[in-house]
């Protein structure tokens, strides 16, 4: 599946900077036609701090974000 930059809020000299990315949808993607037959939209918004990040991605990129599970941390 894959993702596109959607919005970006901030400038490559901020300390921070909000980025919005929407699930896309291409009818000539296999692999995006049966992401969508099952999770017709998505969208993720995250701010990052990382000065090697900031500014990396601009409105209209596309990307994969990968959500891999880990266990949880131990409670004490």
């Amino acid at each position: 599946m894959n993702w596109g930059v959607v919005k970006r809020e901030g400038k490559p000299d901020t300390q921070v900077e909000r980025i919005k990315f929407n699930a896309v949808y291409a009818s000539d993607s296999q692999e995006d036609q049966s992401f969508s037959s099952a999770t017709p939209s998505g969208e993720l918004m995250i701010v990052v701090s990382n000065p090697n990040v900031i500014g990396q991605f601009e409105p209209g990129d596309f990307c994969y974000l990968d959500i891999i599970p880990v266990p949880a941390p131990a409670v004490t």
